[in-house]
Formats: structure tokens, C-alpha cells, sequence
């Protein structure tokens, strides 16, 4: 392009004038605004993050776009899901990472269903409901269970201070204050926690188990089917995640 004092002259390239260019210029004061180069988005968030990115970034858009999707550890047992969406070299010619994975509740894991050295002494089970009483259903079953609680644990400790006599006296006192202790503790308890950081309350219905430790009771926390239900529902989780990706990405499974 040149300026002269009649005005622009404009040179383009192979132009063979059989249609009209249409130019329009503007006079702009000042230096023109630096070009903003596009920036590479790595995230690795909770198990929703690949959806509400596709949701804010790729709205509206239908066919199959480059990049992909990997799921991996669905449906393996002991492991935990993750889904990571890499659009390279999609959108910005450097790609966008996005990861989703599912982080166990820290509430959910303290309770430690099933584990046969999870045991907690008395004092140490009513230190777990008083902190974790926001996990239960009914905050006055709470506070009723620890005071059996320490009513039992006054009487364990006084069989525990006996002299044994040889004579099996000891043994027999604490194997009926187990039967007493056991006895008052609920058929069930309903608790209230998330399996995984950001996702949805999931009803549980528990017991607690009484064994001994020498003179010592010792409550753990069991629940049937528990195991699989943490499975079940982190696999429904990457599916409901992956139903709108599936039609613009393709899904790898490893």
C-alpha cells in the first residue's frame, strides 16, 4: 500500500479486477493494541471439569472436533476414574488439557468402613461422633449413643482395675459387659457424607461392631455392599460426564 498526496494506492497480489474489492480505512490515533496470543488452559479439577469447560467453551458446537478424550480406570477395582480432555492441536494450535479425577471425602474415608484395624477405643469413638456429628442423621442419636458410651466405659474400666483371682472372674465380667455394651448400641446408623469431594450426599446405613483389645472394647464402623457402591457410583459419574463430549471428541478407554 502507498500514500501519496491523491490518496492510498492499494497493490493486490494476482487481482485480475473480475470483481469489485470493497476497502474500508480507518484512521486510527495512537498505536494499535498489542495482538493478545492465545494461552495454553491446563486444569485438573474434580470429575466435572472436562464437562464445564465443553460446556462453556465449545457451546454450540456439533461434529467431531480434533482432539480426544482418555478415560482411564474405569470400572478397575481399587482404583479411582480419571477423564482428561486434550484438544491439541484444536482451538489455539497448542491444545487445552483439562483433567477431571474424583478425590475420596475425607468424611467419608475417616469413618473407614470394613477395616478390621480401623478398631477405636471408647474414648477415641466418642472424639469421631463428636467431630464428625454433622455426618449423621440425627444429631440427638449422637449425643444419646455417647452417653452409653461413657456410661460403659466407667464400667470397663472398673473390671479392668480388679485383682484376678485366678479364677476366670475378670474374663467372665468383661465377656457379659460386652454382651451389655453391644446391647446398647443401634441396629443402625444413618449417615449422611459424599464418597467424593463435590458430588452428591449418599445415604448410608451402618453398624457398629464391638471387639476387644485385651480388657479394652474396641467399635468399628461396617457396612454391607460399601465397597461396591463407591465403585458403582464413581463409574456412573465419567459416564454422565462423557455423554455430550462423545459427540464432538473420541473417547479412548485405557
Amino acid at each position: 500500500m502507498e500514500d501519496n498526496k491523491n490518496g492510498v494506492s492499494i497493490n493486490i497480489e494476482h487481482y485480475d479486477g473480475a470483481k469489485p474489492i470493497r476497502v474500508e480505512i480507518t484512521n486510527r490515533e495512537g498505536e494499535a493494541p498489542a495482538i493478545r496470543q492465545p494461552k495454553k488452559v491446563i486444569i485438573a479439577g474434580n470429575i466435572y471439569s472436562v464437562r464445564e469447560f465443553i460446556t462453556k467453551q465449545l457451546a454450540g458446537v456439533t461434529g467431531l472436533q480434533f482432539g480426544h478424550i482418555i478415560i482411564e480406570n474405569l470400572d478397575k477395582v481399587g482404583k479411582l476414574p480419571t477423564i482428561k480432555l486434550d484438544t491439541s492441536p484444536a482451538m489455539d494450535g497448542q491444545g487445552h488439557e483439562i483433567t477431571s479425577s474424583l478425590d475420596m471425602n475425607s468424611d467419608f474415608g475417616d469413618f473407614q468402613f470394613n477395616k478390621e484395624d480401623a478398631g477405636r477405643t471408647t474414648k477415641q469413638l466418642i472424639s469421631f461422633l463428636r467431630s464428625h456429628s454433622h455426618c449423621f442423621s440425627s444429631v440427638e442419636e449422637v449425643r444419646a449413643l455417647i452417653k452409653k458410651l461413657q456410661n460403659q466405659e466407667v464400667k470397663f474400666e472398673q473390671i479392668a482395675s480388679q485383682e484376678d483371682d485366678r479364677k476366670g472372674k475378670i474374663e467372665t465380667s468383661i465377656k457379659e459387659q460386652l454382651k451389655i455394651t453391644k446391647g446398647e448400641l443401634p441396629d443402625v446408623l444413618n449417615i449422611s457424607v459424599p464418597f467424593f469431594n463435590g458430588t452428591p450426599m449418599q445415604s448410608i446405613q451402618a453398624e457398629i461392631e464391638i471387639d476387644r483389645r485385651g480388657t479394652i472394647p474396641v467399635f468399628s464402623f461396617y457396612c454391607l455392599g460399601i465397597e461396591a457402591d463407591v465403585m458403582n457410583t464413581a463409574s456412573q459419574l465419567v459416564k454422565d460426564q462423557i455423554v455430550e463430549a462423545s459427540e464432538i471428541f473420541t473417547i479412548y478407554y485405557k
